[in-house]
């Protein structure tokens, strides 16, 4: 034990000398700032301002790998993650906000009645970082419903043609309850298309038929991709009300009916 006089007392002090106390010694931000095994000290401090692995063979060279922020020190064998400046890490039964920064939350349990932007204080922005292949499909949100009846799933993911795609491996129904209007293009200038496809067996391919009010004409349009598909059939009747019925073809098969049927006989007989 050491003293030491104190001139205020006349006497002398005992000096206690703390054992291994935590010593901050700097900023790591390569492999090479970290102490060599020779002049490293119990209690020794570091904060790590870059990734880093301590892995040069003249230094500790623990293979211990580091995240920026971290604070470490050295335990006598390697070193120990004091903590992270950068990173705020709850404790079980955490009751307020927790903001991880930059970094990714990863976990083996399970989340209780989690929440996702509740407030929408701002955009919820998946995938946005990293570019994928050319010829590769985005990343996929994936809801799922699981049960013993049988599973169903949902995705939503944008596909290697840039087309956005919404898929079910079971029904698909859109406003079942029928609680609002389904309304497709309804803003902007252009009139888009809305195309059906069905498989064609005699061409061993798919083909469209194609919904479009066109601006040209100012009529509503029920096309075909081709003569593959045959025809538009409706097997109900069909009351014009009072509009007129035109055709540039030929009228064939089944009965025509109107309020005046001498009229409609004769105009069909001499067109």
């Amino acid at each position: 034990m050491s003293y030491t006089f104190n001139p205020f007392t006349s006497n002398l002090d005992a000096i206690y000398k703390i054992a291994n106390a935590m010593i901050f010694k700097g900023e790591i931000n390569v492999n090479s700032d970290f102490p060599t095994s020779a002049e490293v000290q119990n209690g020794w401090t570091y904060t790590i301002g870059t990734d880093v692995t301590d892995n040069d063979a003249s230094k500790t060279n623990t293979g211990q790998s580091f995240l920026i922020g971290d604070e470490i020190a050295w335990n006598g064998t390697d070193w120990t993650i004091m903590g992270n400046e950068l990173i705020y890490v709850p404790y079980t039964g955490a009751t307020q906000d927790v903001d991880l920064g930059s970094f990714d939350l990863t976990t083996t349990g399970s989340l209780t009645t989690p929440k996702i932007n509740p407030t929408a204080s701002q955009d919820l922005n998946l995938f946005g970082d990293t570019d994928v292949g050319d010829d590769a499909d985005g990343k996929t949100l994936i809801i799922n419903r699981k049960a013993t009846e049988g599973d169903t799933t949902l995705s939503i993911y944008n596909d290697k043609y840039k087309t956005s795609i919404i898929e079910s491996d079971n029904y698909l129904r859109i406003q079942p309850y029928g609680l609002a209007d389904v309304s497709l293009f309804r803003y902007g200038n252009v009139n888009q298309d809305f195309r059906q496809y069905g498989y064609i067996t005699a061409d061993t391919n798919r083909k469209y038929i194609n919904w479009q009010v066109s601006d040209t004409d100012d009529y509503f349009h029920l096309t075909r991709q081709d003569d593959y598909v045959k025809g538009f059939k409706i097997e109900m009747p069909v009351d014009l009300v009072d509009n007129d019925l035109t055709t540039t073809g030929t009228i064939t098969g089944g009965e025509v009916v109107a309020q005046d049927r001498d009229i409609l006989r004769y105009t069909l007989l001499n067109s």
